[in-house]
């Protein structure tokens, strides 16, 4: 079968949006076109570009909501960025700080447990709150074990594979493995970091 061709115009932060000419949507009939950095393919509802989702090493449409691997692999939904898994989103208002701590100690003489973070969100950089610290590892993330002081830390290693998938052994702590591309992780990189499923399109705070 002749390969199908894509039609590509212009489009946002100087990328090219492309659409299937002369043939169906059917999968089957994509073109057999190697990724390419400045090509985004135009898929049905229901299916992405599972080139730019790391799904795919051609252009094909593939079903699923929009995945991604950095803000660029959004480009064709306007006004979109790369949400890591398991990252907040982007706020829509900043949130102000009612009670600003100034270290673990000052919250802890408070709320036994509490440690003291910055605000999520918050108007500016240097605003802090008291928040619950963790107790048992469940409380903590991925490759983390709940520590002393009620913080969670890098769960302890001897090597590599001591510690979970897209994690290594660093300095005898687990780190979440640094990446450029799939192929430096065991599943997927998404902005720069690898991790166990892709990213996902998120709308910018209006």
């Amino acid at each position: 079968m002749k390969p199908s061709t894509l039609l590509c115009v212009p489009a946002l932060l100087g990328f090219f949006a492309c659409a299937q000419t002369g043939t169906s949507s059917n999968q089957d009939n994509l073109t057999e076109q190697d990724c390419r950095f400045e090509v985004m393919l135009v898929c049905p509802d229901g299916q992405t570009d599972g080139c730019l989702s790391g799904e795919t090493t051609t252009h094909r449409c593939v079903e699923g909501p929009p995945t991604c691997s950095a803000s660029k692999s959004c480009a064709a939904q306007a006004m979109s960025y790369c949400l890591a898994p398991g990252a907040t989103p982007q706020c829509d208002d900043c949130q102000m700080a009612s009670s600003p701590c100034a270290s673990d100690d000052e919250c802890g003489a408070e709320n036994e447990g509490f440690i003291c973070e910055p605000v999520v969100c918050a108007c500016s950089p240097a605003d802090t709150r008291c928040v619950p610290g963790c107790h048992v590892d469940d409380d903590c993330g991925e490759g983390q074990i709940c520590g002393e002081h009620y913080r969670c830390s890098g769960a302890p290693c001897e090597a590599s594979e001591d510690c979970p998938s897209n994690f290594d052994c660093v300095e005898q702590s687990c780190t979440r493995r640094a990446c450029n591309k799939n192929s430096e992780c065991d599943e997927y990189c998404v902005e720069g970091a690898c991790y166990s499923e892709a990213g996902k399109c998120q709308q910018m705070p209006s």
